[in-house]
């Protein structure tokens, strides 16, 4: 009894350990599937016009030393709004020492904003950029999200709404969460 105990404990951490490896590589087909684009890392996301919901200019230093997904969005955009509870999620489970999220909304007064996460219970950290630069710069198509890494550069970025809750989209944090 004692050495089929030991075999099926063995062959449980043989295949966790195999499957753990095998979850830190993201094929083609993969990023192809996640609409996600690498950056070689050479370029930072200028934090221009960027204001935290209570008109203060966004501190950026709050975020360096960590992984970050900045979400790109509006209050008003269906698909955003579609995205919300599984960025939650991701947040509310994954945030920590090593990754967070910031939802930046663009074109938007901050009040709107303040209202719309009131609404709906979100607790992910915001900001907006109420003079719509963003758009053109970084979000063609909204919702657009931007993986940062530690020192601040962009490593990726997601176009259009995404399940964060799914098996790729944590697959994808913990390939650069474990990039190090």
């Amino acid at each position: 009894m004692i050495k089929k105990i030991t075999v099926v404990v063995f062959f449980m951490l043989f295949c966790y350990q195999a499957v753990s490896s095998i979850e830190t590589e993201i094929t083609a087909e993969e990023m192809a599937e996640f609409n996600m684009t690498f950056f070689p890392g050479q370029e930072k996301i200028t934090f221009k016009n960027i204001v935290t919901l209570d008109g203060a200019e966004y501190d950026i230093s709050a975020l360096r030393g960590k992984y970050v997904l900045i979400n790109l969005g509006a209050s008003w955009c269906p698909y955003c709004k579609k995205e919300k509870p599984s960025l939650q999620w991701l947040y509310d489970n994954y945030a920590g020492e090593r990754f967070t999220l910031l939802t930046i909304y663009i074109g938007e007064q901050a009040s709107i904003v303040k209202q719309y996460i009131d609404n709906n219970g979100l607790t992910i950290p915001a900001a907006v950029e109420p003079k719509n630069e963003f758009r053109e710069i970084y979000a063609k198509t909204i919702p657009t999200s931007y993986i940062i890494n530690a020192e601040g550069y962009i490593v990726a970025r997601i176009n259009l709404n995404k399940e964060w809750d799914s098996r790729l989209a944590l697959k994808i944090i913990n390939y650069f969460l474990n990039s190090e």
